[in-house]
């Protein structure tokens, strides 16, 4: 017998790369039917599908995420411009935060998920927050 379940899951990350260099916080809940193995999702960024689990089910199994995630950014090559010349640039705000929601259906090794993000302004003088969606389709082997 499923039941339905809901699954918070807090997550601790620290990027340090040539593009960007940041510390930060990301929080995601899960609403789905009872099944066997783990199921979390995590930012876009993360995992282009939406979600950690990596087992496989047996027949049509759906569930909805939300999260969010606030970063510290350090360093991001796109808004602070070339590492070692001049270049355009442009005043970065320090802490940038993402809210996300989304939906995931799988039937078998077939996984069909969409995931929409919300990312606040990342720099003075942006005139608007990003907004974009992403569609996802894959197939377990």
């Amino acid at each position: 017998m499923k039941r339905n379940k809901l699954i918070s899951a807090p997550f601790f990350l620290v990027l340090a790369g040539i593009v960007v260099m940041f510390p930060g916080v990301d929080m995601t809940q899960s609403a789905c039917a009872e099944q066997p193995g783990y199921i979390v999702s995590v930012q876009l960024e993360n995992d282009l599908f939406g979600s950690t689990d990596r087992y496989f089910t047996h027949g049509f199994y759906w569930y909805v995420f939300t999260g969010s995630e606030a970063r510290l950014v350090i360093r991001n090559i796109f808004l602070d411009g070339n590492t070692f010349k001049d270049s355009h640039c442009v005043d970065k705000k320090p802490l940038v935060g993402d809210i996300q929601a989304g939906v995931v259906f799988q039937y078998d090794r077939i996984r069909l998920s969409y995931t929409q993000i919300y990312r606040l302004k990342e720099f003075k003088g942006q005139k608007r927050p990003h907004n974009y969606g992403s569609l996802g389709v894959s197939y377990q082997f």
